[in-house]
């Protein structure tokens, strides 16, 4: 029985070729429509075995809308027809899952073996659907088992091929029990632990069953932590249980990274960290406190002594037993911003904070001490060199021509001449309002709020576009960017600058509306060249297949032919980047297999290329197209008659500046001219002067034809 076959065209005389084409190949065509709305009404009435749909459609509903409503309701395959396949109708048609693209004008040898293989495809998914709802039921009860529990189990046989592992390895590492079936164990373990699980395994073999933990690799490349006990099984197999046991490893070895961490932040620190034991005993500093000591005196309560210091601004000695340390120790205070003046080891004076805590336990008794020392001198310093900083910032926010302003919880605090004369308003009219007040609109307000603080969080600092309220109720586009006052305490208010950018907003906008207009523009013309081109080549196939003279048929087809390189051609312009130029290889490549199986569809004449890869001009790529159209052509019709085997060869390479192409075969060698040449070998010679090159043919053990022109 014939398999019928829905066509979906909005132009005619290619829906009447693809209709003479599927009753040649044997299909019997069920209904032809034009719009999407009657795809689906004639779907959902007629039931095809199978849907040749057009991409692009008249009216409100596209080809990729009448199959997503067909599938919803029927499931009948789709292939679709386009001559604009850009990537994102692509992605678009991707999600109705269409069988096949393929692109007008449509070879019916494509066309055969895509219809063949979709009828194929859906009835096996069909057959397998049925068999899996068979299957689903006889095993419910079991997967049930082995599912409920946590833990994984596996048989392995002699070879130690997995023949068996419970589904619930799917959720520990991403494969399912089918990936497992038939490969060894091996696959699956970390390399550094392969050793003695290989190990492992010899153990359990020999009749000792001990459990082993390892890591594996899951299916995302993530390692997992596992633990098996396994005992041997007849004949010469193991049967085993696999935990996972990542979360108590990772924790375990979270516990050992904060460790370093902290040990890293002891030593990172830049203040003197000091430690005791519940008796007093200095145990180990930091080497900031060394450097602010000049030593490491691991010393006992009662030799405090080696400590000189006075308090300040008294200047009053401390004792040995007057030490904050000792009052900690003894009485478990807490002695904070103690000002110093030591006698450091290596001779210098230095003047710190000093800062001790005592370390209790759940019972409140004394287990130790912390004691924290920070040298100021370099503070006193950099607090006199803050203050001329702030002086000279102070100045650069009055004067600078960009709107400055400090803002603590949307508060304004300060704005500087320039954000009053953006906006209309006066400093003392500004001071002291919430932020919103600026703001045209709420959006605008909490887009700031969330966008500019989440790139202040991550990055240091918030740049956004948004747009200001002007006191006149005029409405200006700014870029406002905003650091942190203290990077470590967003809540110390924010530095913000304001640059109006109403006239750079307002040129943009009008760039983006003729750009969008002009890759609509683009996308139309493209659409609408390449499908008239198809049109003209459908016209031309239907006309020679409508001819009972071979030469004229042969002339048609040959036109058809053209007709298709300068398509090929076009789409690969419109597909590159620049529009002027693209790749030789891929060009010619495709462009010499579509000629052969339109020519030469069996395989016994060969057909080899070597076409180095570079970039050329359309100006260049035309001509090249059809001078390879028309001596392949050729070749494949006359060099090899009666069905002789054979064998043909094109090169193109670039060599400094100039291009060589070549087209050798081994055939029967063309003939003497007896009179004027073909039209085919006339347009040749012709394209060949275009291009400013040489052409020669040499007629010796077959036909070579070269050509030199420049690059």
């Amino acid at each position: 029985m014939k398999a019928r076959i829905m066509i979906v065209e909005d132009e005619s005389i290619i829906a009447l070729d693809l209709s003479g084409i599927l009753q040649n190949l044997g299909y019997e065509t069920s209904a032809i429509v034009s719009t999407g709305a009657g795809a689906v009404e004639a779907a959902l009435a007629d039931a095809p075995a199978l849907i040749l749909m057009d991409i692009v459609l008249v009216g409100g509903m596209d080809g990729i809308e009448a199959a997503r409503s067909i599938r919803s309701v029927r499931d009948i395959p789709v292939i679709y027809l386009t001559a604009n396949a850009d990537q994102a109708t692509v992605e678009r048609a991707r999600d109705t899952e269409p069988y096949a693209y393929l692109n007008k004008p449509v070879d019916a040898r494509d066309l055969y073996s895509n219809i063949d293989s979709a009828l194929y495809k859906h009835a096996m998914e069909r057959q397998l659907r049925e068999s899996e709802t068979r299957c689903r039921e006889s095993e419910e009860n079991y997967r049930s088992l082995v599912e409920n529990i946590n833990d994984v189990i596996f048989t392995l046989d002699a070879g130690g091929r997995f023949t068996y592992v419970s589904p619930v390895i799917e959720r520990i590492s991403g494969y399912t029990p089918e990936d497992f079936l038939g490969a060894p164990f091996q696959d699956f373990i970390h390399p550094d632990d392969l050793p003695e699980l290989l190990v492992n395994r010899e153990q359990v073999l020999n009749g000792y069953s001990a459990p082993v933990e390892y890591r594996v690799l899951d299916k995302n490349g993530n390692v997992r932590y596992i633990r098996t006990s396994s005992c041997l099984s007849a004949p010469g197999g193991m049967t085993g249980i696999l935990s996972d046991i990542t979360e108590r490893r990772t924790m375990e070895e979270d516990l050992r990274r904060r460790e370093n961490l902290l040990n890293r932040i002891f030593d990172m620190l830049p203040v003197g960290l000091w430690f005791t034991d519940r008796d007093g005993r200095l145990l180990r500093g930091n080497p900031a406190g060394i450097r602010i000591w000049g030593a490491e005196p691991c010393v006992a309560i009662e030799e405090y002594g080696v400590f000189r210091a006075r308090r300040l601004p008294s200047g009053e000695e401390i004792a040995p037993d007057d030490w904050a340390l000792a009052h900690t120790i003894r009485e478990g205070v807490t002695v904070a911003d103690e000002l110093l003046e030591i006698d450091a080891f290596d001779g210098s004076k230095k003047t710190i904070l000093n800062y001790t805590a005592p370390v209790l336990d759940d019972a409140g008794a004394v287990q130790g001490a912390i004691v924290v020392n920070q040298e100021v001198s370099s503070l006193v310093r950099a607090e006199r060199a803050l203050h001329e900083s702030e002086e000279r910032m102070e100045a650069i926010f009055r004067a600078t021509p960009t709107g400055i302003g400090i803002v603590r919880a949307r508060i304004i605090l300060d704005v500087n001449p320039r954000l009053c004369e953006m906006t209309g308003y006066t400093r003392e009219e500004i001071i002291g309002q919430s932020a919103r007040a600026f703001y045209a609109a709420q959006e605008d307000f909490d887009y700031v709020g969330t966008e500019q603080y989440r790139q202040i969080t991550e990055m240091g600092t918030g740049t956004v576009e948004t747009r200001l309220l002007k006191k006149d109720g005029g409405i200006i586009d700014v870029l406002l960017s905003a650091t942190p006052i203290d990077s470590s305490e967003l809540s110390a208010g924010v530095v913000f600058a304001a640059l109006d950018i109403t006239e750079r907003t307002r040129i943009e906008r009008e760039n983006r509306a003729l750009l969008a207009e002009k890759e609509i523009l683009l996308k139309e013309v493209h659409h609408r060249i390449k499908n008239n081109m198809a049109t003209i080549a459908s016209l031309l196939a239907l006309q020679a297949r409508g001819l009972k003279s071979r030469p004229a048929a042969e002339a048609l087809t040959d036109a058809r032919s053209r007709i298709t390189t300068m398509m090929e051609i076009y789409d690969r312009l419109y597909r590159s980047t620049d529009y002027r130029s693209t790749g030789a290889r891929d060009y010619l490549g495709r462009l010499i297999e579509n000629i052969r199986l339109t020519h030469s569809p069996g395989t016994a004449v060969r057909v080899e290329t070597k076409i180095d890869d570079f970039l050329l001009d359309a100006r260049v790529l035309f001509p090249i197209g059809l001078i390879v159209n028309e001596l392949l052509t050729n070749a494949l019709r006359h060099a090899f008659p009666d069905g002789r085997a054979g064998h043909i060869a094109i090169e193109m390479t670039r060599v400094d500046a100039s291009i060589e192409l070549t087209v050798r075969d081994d055939g029967v060698g063309m003939p003497e001219p007896a009179g004027a040449q073909g039209f085919g070998l006339v347009l040749v010679h012709t394209l060949a002067e275009q291009l400013g090159g040489k052409l020669a043919l040499v007629r010796a053990n077959g036909t070579l034809w070269t050509m030199l022109f420049p690059a």
